[in-house]
């Protein structure tokens, strides 16, 4: 765990478990945090290399990635990204739909 002061950040790595209230359950190798400046609130959540969401959700939603998801809590959005030299997938699943996405080359 390292607080970036100057990032106003949190950065926790290795087999990290968070919780978010508004989205759901990270589960990730490095999670940064970020804190809104002067204000006791979290703008947003950073996922790197292997990751999933488990979102609170009555269908069992979950998002997976080995490269980069951002929950956006000012926006109330989420991007998620992988990376183009490992050529990874991104995997959005609940139990209505799986959908895979891949980059090509």
């Amino acid at each position: 765990m390292v607080w970036r002061n100057f990032e106003n950040a949190l950065l926790l790595t290795d087999n990290v478990q968070v919780i978010d209230s508004q989205f759901g359950t990270i589960l990730s190798d490095e999670v940064e945090i970020i804190k809104k400046l002067k204000e006791n609130a979290i703008r947003k959540i950073i996922s790197r290399k292997n990751t999933t969401i488990n979102f609170f959700s009555k269908n069992k939603a979950h998002l997976t990635t080995k490269g980069i998801i951002e929950l956006d809590h000012e926006k109330k959005q989420i991007s998620a990204f992988s990376l183009k030299k490992q050529n990874q997938e991104l995997i959005y699943e609940d139990s209505n739909v799986y959908i895979s996405a891949k980059k090509q080359n």
